[in-house]
């Protein structure tokens, strides 16, 4: 009962998190269409985001008969595990991932 309880919380943090994610997306791209409308060209440069839990991403090297794409789902030091949708786990480098553009909606 407790353990159910914990999971469910674990869950919700998790879902917490990649709408903070998507929300931030949002928040850059208003930004950046307000920078753009003002005129304010050039200034308005963004160093590309890091990598967050939940980001769909797109692998550059997959394995034969390893899927090309998944959820980050742990961030090391140096390694990315991505989880696909079949569960399979990756780990890669973050040279070899790269975030799939979201749809806003």
């Amino acid at each position: 009962m407790r353990n159910d309880r914990v999971q469910e919380l674990i869950a919700q943090l998790n879902q917490l998190q990649i709408q903070q994610t998507a929300l931030l997306v949002r928040l850059g791209l208003a930004i950046d269409n307000e920078t753009t409308l003002s005129g304010d060209f050039g200034q308005g440069t963004q160093e590309p985001r890091g990598f967050a839990i939940g980001d769909k991403v797109t692998i550059k090297n997959p394995n034969p008969f390893q899927s090309n794409e998944g959820t980050i789902t742990k961030i090391g030091k140096r390694r990315i595990t991505v989880t696909t949708p079949t569960g399979q786990k990756i780990l890669r480098a973050p040279k070899n991932l790269t975030i799939r553009p979201t749809t806003i909606q």
